[in-house]
């Protein structure tokens, strides 16, 4: 199993996916499954609590939507993060 240190080692990976999520089977199979997703009208079961069925529906909506912005963001995980300047190494004291 890959871990996601793993996969941030990976640049061919990362540029193979990114590639993929370009390709048109892939783009439909994507904009199928968000619009699947997205919200619509749907009958509630009947006495169900309103505010508990609302919470649970758009908590898996929004699970949904949070896989699909980490699949797509395994596309630029290998980007090195800045290097910072080196600290300074000695104090200078001040004289009153």
């Amino acid at each position: 199993m890959m871990t996601i240190e793993d996969w941030k080692k990976r640049d061919d990976l990362q540029a193979e996916l990114k590639h993929i999520l370009t390709l048109p089977a892939f783009r439909g199979a994507l904009e199928a499954l968000t619009d699947f997703a997205s919200p619509k009208p749907t009958a509630t079961p009947q006495g169900v609590d309103l505010a508990l069925w609302g919470a649970l529906m758009n908590a898996r909506r929004e699970g949904f939507f949070d896989c699909l912005r980490n699949f797509q963001a395994l596309t630029e995980m290998a980007a090195k993060p800045a290097e910072l300047p080196a600290p300074w190494t000695e104090n200078k004291e001040i004289k009153e």
